[in-house]
């Protein structure tokens, strides 16, 4: 078991983690950081069209071992009246 720390950053504000959760190894941590950001996506809409969103996750000695990244862009296909 290890502990990781995820910190979120979605370009207006940057959340650092100071609790952690506790994982089996790596790759659960690799998943839950997936899962964090496709919820912070759903539930925090941008202000505009566009935003950026970038989770990092840090091991038991504070080191960055993982980051997931998503970019949300809408456009107008149609002229404005």
């Amino acid at each position: 078991m290890a502990h990781f720390y995820f910190d979120v950053n979605d370009g207006r504000k940057r959340s650092v983690d100071d609790y952690g959760v506790t994982y089996k190894t790596k790759d659960e941590a690799k998943q839950a950081a997936m899962r964090e950001l496709s919820l912070i996506i759903r539930d925090d809409l941008p202000d505009g069209e566009r935003a950026n969103y970038v989770v990092t996750v840090r091991d038991e000695t504070s080191t960055p071992i993982y980051v997931v990244m998503a970019a949300v862009m809408g456009e107008s296909l149609l002229e404005s009246t």
